[in-house]
């Protein structure tokens, strides 16, 4: 529901004779709510003081809301901040501004009330029992939004205020939001870097405890709850992820947060930015503060058909090879492995449609690579490396692996069901590698690789058995082959892999399909290492070009895979919805 110019967004209630005088000297605002006359302000208000929504003093040519007798010159204001959240900043000096906020039950909470230097505090998008401002000693409104506060609506209302304070702002007088400084909060307000820390951001050391409102839940696992939540003080929104370990008690917090702080000194634009954490001391809990984005790749699987050919990759496939791989590269040139790389980690900015970039996240998982147990298992189970699953042992490699399965999947050559043979038979397997390309006489020699007792994750066996195929049987193009070889010693790294993979879903290169002659291997290695297979073939000079049914050359359109997969271990995916 937009909201128009009529559109009001919050009303200042009087609840004591002096709030009423206020409301009859400003009849500009005043209007009927519940019965009473009220101070109502519009979503799109401009200010007499430049950047602010509203005003509120005794000084009349710079305030909107003019104070009688009592009050400063400029009492206080409300701004719309860039995420479309309403702020209310004390402007005296003496903190005369006054604000209450109390919930259902009618209990005070503290984290609400003005704090910082300048004393400032977001109000909420949410309901709540009671929130009042006092001005003043004398001076008592309740504070009532005029919007429906249901999640859809917020969500909407608030890309619309966000709008209008875009439109508001006035950059050579707008305030500063950063996480203030107070020097009068407790000690305990703070939490100090340890002895063992290593180098980090300076603006982590020394800042104070950030006191939130959480807007709703995003996910839950076994280690913890992801939160979308306000920052009370700067109005910025945020994934938090609030971690925990049943049965643990505190002893856990010393190891976690040496590998947090290794994971917060990663700069890299495609790699989730941990922005800050905190609850290290004992009876908090730890928050680690992570940006919200549009949506994880999850979303962007196209549904699947197993007995169908793909079409054409979506025209994002190439940004999405490049900005993951460029990603694992870096991880992995600093010693660290992500260990449970899948489509639900991997976030995407920008619209559905048209995703901007791709970011990995949740390095929950993710550990130095020398400091790995390589004897434990971690990770959801299709998207695991057959190291992993056989003896447990992880590496760089790993993350590869499991990228190629992502990528199979978002170029809907493959799904999960295909890789259980209870769901797909191994006639249907071979049906498909001949619809992939691959030669007859190949396919129909393929029969699943069973399970060794001593695997450690015998059922997903057969899965890789069937991948392995994929690449024996050259049914994938020789850049995708190189990262989902069997053994990680000859697995392509993510810097090798990162331009072949490119180039061949560029649409660039002429792709070809189906076991190649000799002459035909000479010309694929001198115009076009890798390619997919075809739909319809025509040859040309001895070279194989696909052809889809519209009869465009090149790459068809691929689709995805549906359903969830079972996991043995797994974390949070970091969403905005």
């Amino acid at each position: 529901m937009p909201i128009e110019e009529t559109f009001y967004l919050f009303a200042l209630l009087p609840r004591n004779p002096g709030a009423r005088k206020i409301v009859k000297a400003n009849p500009k605002y005043r209007r009927t709510v519940d019965g009473n006359d009220a101070l109502c302000f519009k979503a799109n208000h401009k200010s007499k003081f430049p950047g602010r929504l509203v005003s509120i003093g005794r000084l009349a040519p710079m305030n909107d809301v003019v104070l009688l007798d009592e009050g400063a010159q400029m009492q206080c204001s409300f701004s719309l901040v860039p995420s479309g959240e309403l702020l209310l900043e004390d402007a005296t000096t003496g903190h005369h501004t006054y604000l209450e906020w109390r919930d259902k039950n009618d209990k005070k909470r503290d984290q609400y009330s003005l704090q910082g230097d300048p004393r400032r505090r977001v109000i909420p998008l949410a309901p709540s029992g009671r929130i009042v401002l006092e001005i003043g000693t004398n001076i008592r409104f309740h504070f009532v939004w005029q919007v429906r506060l249901d999640q859809a609506s917020v969500e909407r209302i608030r890309s619309q205020l966000a709008r209008f304070a875009q439109a508001n702002l006035v950059p050579e007088q707008g305030m500063t939001l950063d996480v203030p400084r107070d020097p009068r909060l407790a000690p305990t307000a703070f939490e100090k870097r340890t002895k063992n820390t290593p180098e980090v951001p300076k603006e982590y050391d020394g800042q104070p405890l950030r006191q939130i409102h959480v807007y709703k839940e995003l996910g839950r696992g076994a280690f913890g709850v992801v939160y979308k939540a306000v920052d009370l003080a700067t109005g910025r929104l945020w994934a938090v992820k609030e971690c925990k370990v049943p049965g643990k008690g505190e002893d856990w917090k010393a190891a976690f947060k040496r590998e947090v702080e290794k994971l917060a000194v990663l700069k890299h634009p495609n790699i989730i930015r941990l922005e800050h954490h905190q609850g290290w001391s004992p009876g908090r809990p730890v928050q680690i503060f992570l940006p919200l984005y549009h949506g994880s790749v999850d979303s962007l699987l196209p549904r699947h058909h197993c007995d169908e050919l793909p079409a054409a990759p979506a025209s994002w496939i190439p940004t999405f090879i490049d900005n993951i791989l460029s990603a694992l590269d870096y991880m992995h040139g600093r010693g660290i492995i992500h260990r449970d790389l899948k489509p639900g980690n991997i976030l995407y900015s920008g619209s559905h449609d048209r995703p901007k970039s791709f970011c990995i996240s949740d390095l929950g998982l993710g550990v130095s690579e020398w400091s790995v147990d390589r004897h434990r298992i971690a990770g959801t189970v299709v998207y695991m490396a057959p190291e992993t699953s056989r003896r447990g042992r992880t590496s760089a490699a790993s993350d590869v692996y499991s990228f190629g399965i992502v990528l199979l999947e978002l170029l809907g050559i493959y799904c999960h069901r295909e890789g259980e043979p209870e769901r797909y038979s191994v006639s249907a397997w071979r049906r498909k590698l001949r619809l992939l390309g691959a030669a007859a006489r190949d396919a129909e020699r393929y029969t699943d690789k069973p399970a060794s007792r001593d695997d450690e994750v015998p059922e997903v066996q057969v899965a890789h058995s069937r991948l392995k195929s994929l690449v024996d049987c050259r049914a994938v193009p020789r850049a995708l082959a190189a990262v989902l070889e069997e053994n990680p010693g000859r697995r392509a790294s993510a810097a090798d892999a990162r331009q072949p993979l490119k180039t061949t879903y560029s649409g660039a290169a002429p792709a070809l399909a189906g076991r190649p002659r000799e002459a035909d291997r000479a010309r694929e290695r001198d115009v076009a290492p890798f390619a997919p297979p075809a739909l319809r073939r025509r040859h040309t000079g001895g070279m194989t070009v696909r052809t889809d049914m519209t009869g465009r050359t090149g790459i068809t359109r691929l689709t995805g895979m549906t359903g969830r997969p079972r996991v043995v271990r797994f974390d949070l995916p970091i969403r905005a919805r």
